[in-house]
C-alpha cells in the first residue's frame, strides 16, 4: 500500500485529480476501506491546485472504473490520463491479489 502512497505524491497534479475521482466514482467494493482513505487523502492533497476536470479527463475516469471501455481512453489519452488510469488499475489488482492471498 505504501508504494500507492508514494505513487500518488509524484503523481503530477491533474494526474491525481484523475485517479482521485476514479477513486470516488468506481467500484472500490474489493479494496480495503483503508486503503481507499489513505489513497484519498494522498490524491487530494496533490490534487489541490487542479479545478476542474475536462471533458478527456471524463473519459479517461470511465475508462478506468470501467475496463471493457478502456481501449477507447487509451488511443488518445495524454500521459497524466495514462499515469492516472493505470495508477487506479494498479491498486485495484494488488488489492484483488491481497483479497486472494488471505483466502
Amino acid at each position: 500500500m505504501s508504494d500507492y502512497l508514494d505513487a500518488a505524491a509524484r503523481l503530477s497534479p491533474r494526474a491525481a485529480r484523475i485517479a482521485l475521482q476514479t477513486l470516488l466514482t468506481a467500484d472500490v467494493s474489493r479494496v480495503p476501506t483503508e486503503w481507499c482513505e489513505a489513497s484519498a487523502i494522498a490524491l487530494y492533497a496533490r490534487a489541490a491546485p487542479v479545478s476542474d476536470l475536462t471533458p478527456d479527463d471524463w473519459v479517461t475516469v470511465a475508462s478506468a472504473a470501467r475496463p471493457s471501455v478502456g481501449w477507447i481512453a487509451a488511443r488518445a489519452e495524454t500521459t497524466e490520463q495514462a499515469n492516472a488510469r493505470l495508477w487506479f488499475i494498479g491498486i485495484r489488482l494488488d488489492a484483488e491479489q491481497h483479497r486472494l492471498s488471505r483466502l
